[in-house]
């Protein structure tokens, strides 16, 4: 320490020149066991065998820690505390207060927060040190130098998906629509024959199964061909993480004083960062004596989708249709009756129809489509996975 002087007897002489001595003293080698003879006020160099041996009044020694190790003599080690003023510098690998324990074999090192840091296993990354926190400090002195931000706790909400099919449909038609039925005895009961009834005035004829009593329906025509272009959307939620990291790498001084096994001595995290820990990339399980793990993510892998959205078939659409005329001649000329579209009608043996017509289809109103799919399947999954291991 500059400046420290030590007063001790001394029952040597050096035969140096004081000059050179009186240049070298006054200021700490930091060395336990060096120290340089100095002269006194006076410039002499004598054993102190009385008081003002010289003549000139004052002690004629004095010694003092020296600053290169050219004018020290070594005089063994002192008791505790009396050595570089009791301090032990914790990453030299020497005893610098003399207490016989070095670096992190001595309480004052091992108090100051220094602990022996075993080598990262083959395949790991270390020292180095974890934080958790919302908000996220940056790396500091001894761990200064930034490794890498990650995550845990990874929540991914399934994608929303819309599905539907925009009303009426398009492209219906009402042609070719119509179709009769004839059944055996009255009411419509048990059908024999039927046929398609097309439109714009033609006359079906030759009907058949006709004996005895029968009768005839003819079901209203619907519309035909119509479609829906479906519409649909997907968004994915962000995913969120309920805890985020950041590693950073020791950068501050080190060395193998007071530990074994290869192990060195090193100072502690600085808040608000943790223990010694290495890491690794992937899941892996953690190397003694770092056996608390942590395990983290770089990122996602996006597998979230919506099943496809489709539009079924139109429904509920109408055809404008008028009225069916029966008539008793294949020709449509001698009308027997009129009825409307969906009217079963009775006739009998004496009453036989051989024609039957109506005039032309319109489109009354078009149908509506349902729609169908759209549904979120698939997940995100976490990525690039970290294993970091903290003693």
């Amino acid at each position: 320490m500059g400046g420290a002087l030590r007063f001790c007897w001394i029952g040597v002489v050096l035969a140096v020149p004081s000059a050179v001595l009186v240049q070298a003293c006054g200021y700490s080698s930091g060395e336990c066991s060096d120290k340089s003879v100095c002269p006194d006020i006076d410039g002499a160099l004598l054993p102190d065998t009385s008081p003002n041996a010289d003549g000139n009044g004052g002690n004629d020694t004095t010694v003092v820690d020296a600053p290169f190790d050219s004018l020290v003599i070594p005089d063994g080690p002192l008791a505790d505390g009396t050595c570089n003023m009791g301090i032990e510098d914790c990453t030299n690998d020497k005893d610098d207060n003399c207490n016989g324990l070095v670096d992190c074999a001595d309480p004052v090192c091992t108090g100051a927060g220094y602990s022996c840091a075993e080598p990262a296993p083959n395949g790991w990354k270390g020292p180095m040190t974890l934080q958790e926190a919302n908000n996220l400090a940056a790396c500091a002195a001894p761990f200064a130098q930034p490794v890498a931000d990650a995550s845990s706790g990874f929540n991914a909400p399934a994608a929303t998906c819309t599905c539907s099919c925009p009303n009426p449909a398009m492209g219906e038609t009402c042609l070719n629509a119509a179709n009769v039925t004839l059944y055996t005895g009255s009411g419509c009961g048990s059908s024999c024959s039927s046929f398609g009834l097309p439109p714009n005035g033609f006359c079906f004829g030759g009907l058949s199964c006709m004996g005895g009593t029968y009768s005839v329906n003819a079901a209203a025509p619907t519309p035909q061909n119509g479609s829906c272009n479906p519409k649909s959307s997907t968004i994915f939620p962000a995913p969120t993480w309920t805890t985020s990291s950041r590693t950073c790498a020791y950068s501050g001084p080190m060395d193998p004083g007071g530990c074994t096994n290869n192990a060195q001595c090193i100072s502690k995290p600085a808040a608000p960062f943790g223990g010694v820990c290495v890491a690794q990339l992937g899941d892996l399980a953690c190397p003694a004596p770092y056996s608390t793990k942590h395990l983290y993510y770089s990122g996602f892998t996006e597998n979230r989708s919506c099943t496809a959205c489709t539009c079924n078939s139109p429904t509920g659409g109408t055809c404008n249709t008028g009225t069916l005329n029966y008539y008793s001649d294949s020709g449509c000329n001698t009308k027997i009756t009129t009825t409307p579209f969906g009217a079963c009608v009775n006739f009998s043996t004496g009453n036989l129809i051989h024609g039957v017509d109506t005039g032309p289809f319109s489109l009354g109103s078009a149908g509506t489509c349902t729609s169908s799919g759209g549904a979120p399947q698939g997940s995100a999954t976490p990525s690039g996975p970290t294993t970091v291991c903290c003693k």
